[in-house]
Parts: C-alpha cells; sequence; structure tokens
C-alpha cells in the first residue's frame, strides 16, 4: 500500500493545490519580468518569483515530512531514497534543502555557517546553484531542476514516496 493509498491523499492533496497556485503565481511574475527585462534589463520582481518558488518546496518539504513521519522514517535516510537530480542527490532532498534554505537563510552567517547549513549549502550546490546572502536560491533552483513547473514534481515525489514504503516493507 502506498503513501498516498494510507494517507487518504489528503498531503498529496494539499502539495498538489499548493503547487498549482504556486506555478500560476510564477507564470504570472514571469510575465512581469519579461517585460522589466525588456524595458529595464532588470526586474524588481525576481524577488517575488524566489518567494513564491520557496512557497513551492516548503509545500513538497511538508509532503516529505508526512510520509517519514508515517512510515516512522529517519528524514536523514529517507532522504538519499528514490530519484536522483545529479548521483547521489535526491529529488526529495533537493527539496528539503531548498525549503530549509528559504525559510532560515535570513538567519544565516554566510562567514561561518553551521553544519546543519553547511549541510545544506553542500546539497544545494550540489545541483549547480548558487548559495549567497544575495541569491535567489529557490528560483534558481526551481529553474536547475528543469521543469515546467511544481507539479511536475507531483510524480517524483509518489515515487520517492513509493520508495520509502518498500524501504520499510
Amino acid at each position: 500500500m502506498t503513501f498516498d493509498d494510507i494517507d487518504g491523499h489528503m498531503a498529496i492533496d494539499f502539495v498538489r493545490n499548493g503547487f498549482r497556485f504556486v506555478d500560476e503565481q510564477i507564470v504570472a511574475l514571469e510575465k512581469l519580468i519579461k517585460q522589466d527585462m525588456q524595458q529595464e534589463g532588470d526586474s524588481w520582481f525576481f524577488g517575488y518569483a524566489d518567494y513564491f518558488a520557496g512557497i513551492g518546496f516548503v509545500a513538497g518539504q511538508r509532503y516529505i515530512t508526512s510520509v517519514c513521519g508515517l512510515f516512522k522514517l529517519r528524514k536523514r535516510e529517507a532522504l538519499t531514497l528514490g530519484p536522483e537530480f545529479v548521483p547521489e542527490i535526491s529529488y526529495a532532498n533537493l527539496i528539503n534543502a531548498s525549503a530549509n534554505y528559504w525559510k532560515h537563510s535570513d538567519e544565516w552567517n554566510f562567514e561561518k555557517l553551521n553544519d546543519l547549513q553547511e549541510a545544506t549549502r553542500t546539497v544545494i550546490e550540489s545541483a549547480g546553484v548558487t548559495v549567497g546572502a544575495t541569491e535567489f536560491v529557490a528560483y534558481n533552483m526551481f529553474y536547475r531542476l528543469k521543469l515546467p513547473g511544481f507539479k511536475e514534481l507531483i510524480p517524483v515525489l509518489t515515487t520517492w514516496s513509493n520508495a520509502v514504503s518498500e524501504s520499510v516493507g
């Protein structure tokens, strides 16, 4: 039995609706960004796009947390499972790291990262996204994943949750 069957589809429905909302906002913002870039050569809407991408990653992280909680599997173990974006770095790990970065980066001292912050930075940078105080990390990660929208992460998350389910047998 899959996580979504056990959960009654509540978590996957939440993330599906969250992704739909985020995708709609990013599409609208990208139209404004395109206009600004043509007229001004830059756009202050990039910051808003980063916030919405961050919300998308947090919605995905919530699904990941629900799966780990139901199957009583430590998140650290679970994040190694499922489809990989790059060798040894799963999509689930990138979603989780991107969400954590977006939620907590304002607290970071980029001159002296603690162990958890350093681990988060390492995961994000393994995907080719630069981490820094002035970087739009969530938005850049969204594009690095090369998906037309967050909704395309639904099958990835479902495949990951099935791998978690199988791992606990």
